[in-house]
């Protein structure tokens, strides 16, 4: 569902002429992704996540909020959404 979800939005970009932009944020999210398994600290906790165990975290890059969880079999993405209000993106930062 959730490379569904970063198809959709880079087809959106592309659809009104953003496809630069649409490959930059694409590399940038799969690049942040990436480093998730390589380093600590990358990533904050998942706020909204209501009785949140401590296994749901966020990765924010540029407007997009990349909420996964992480489990003994690896790092499951659940969500890729565009990020509505700006005020949200400075508090998870």
């Amino acid at each position: 569902m959730a490379i569904k979800q970063l198809l959709d939005a880079i087809a959106y970009l592309e659809e009104n002429k953003l496809s630069v932009y649409g490959k930059k944020i694409e590399r940038q999210i799969f690049s942040k992704i990436m480093s998730v398994s390589k380093t600590e600290h990358v990533a904050g906790p998942d706020l909204l996540k209501i009785n949140n165990d401590g296994s749901f975290f966020i990765l924010i890059v540029d407007r997009y909020r990349i909420a996964y969880r992480e489990t003994s079999k690896g790092l499951r993405i659940l969500r890729i959404s565009v990020i509505q209000d700006s005020s949200h993106v400075k508090a998870v930062k």
